[in-house]
């Protein structure tokens, strides 16, 4: 999978350097912060000077692209229940939990799970994963197999490495005519509300 290298821009690297400096200083502490700048190195394609996501995070951070999206994952989690939830997830394995929830869904589920949580000696909720997938199992939609965000990202980046490869070969009126269709099929995801403006 390999990407259309190009240099970044001073404010691109700057944005870059200190995205890292978030990794480099949170990545144990702070799966939030690492979670997002990862989100924001990805979605910016700050990366670019590595073949792929997958190659940065690999050769950067060593850790596996499905690592990194586990971080994004958990983050974005954390964004959806943060607002009504006193207690948030501790870890990333907590709000990994809810991942698999609809998003809509999220805040109700994690404050079901801290409401039913068995209670520590001090008085606050004991949230084990185990404990979390089970409260909110019944959120969960199993008749739908929605993909987790990193094989979508996956599943993108094969058809963007595939389409590149295959336009080198192409005349440039196919090509006027893909990126035509690509325009079109954009402005229809849009219409039908599957992404947002």
């Amino acid at each position: 999978m390999s990407e259309v290298a190009s240099e970044l821009s001073a404010e691109e690297k700057k944005s870059l350097d200190e995205h890292e400096e978030i990794i480099r200083s949170g990545r144990l502490m702070s799966f939030v912060d690492v979670g997002k700048a990862l989100l924001a190195i990805r979605d910016r394609r700050l990366y670019r000077e590595f073949e792929s996501f997958e190659e940065y995070c690999k050769h950067k951070w060593d850790i596996a692209r499905r690592t990194a999206y586990q971080y994004i994952d958990a983050a974005l989690v954390i964004d959806d229940v943060c607002s009504i939830a006193h207690i948030q997830p501790a870890n990333e394995s907590q709000a990994r939990c809810l991942v698999s929830v609809p998003r809509e869904m999220r805040a109700k589920a994690w404050k079901e799970a801290v409401e039913s949580a068995p209670q520590k000696e001090d008085g606050t909720p004991q949230l084990t994963a185990s404990h979390i997938r089970r409260a909110i199992s019944k959120y969960i939609d199993t008749a739908v197999d929605e993909p987790r965000s990193w094989e979508l990202y996956e599943a993108m980046d094969h058809l963007l490495a595939t389409v590149i490869e295959m336009s080198k070969k192409w005349p440039q009126d196919s090509l006027d005519v893909l990126g035509y269709r690509l325009q079109s099929l954009g402005y229809e995801l849009l219409a039908n509300g599957v992404i947002a403006e």
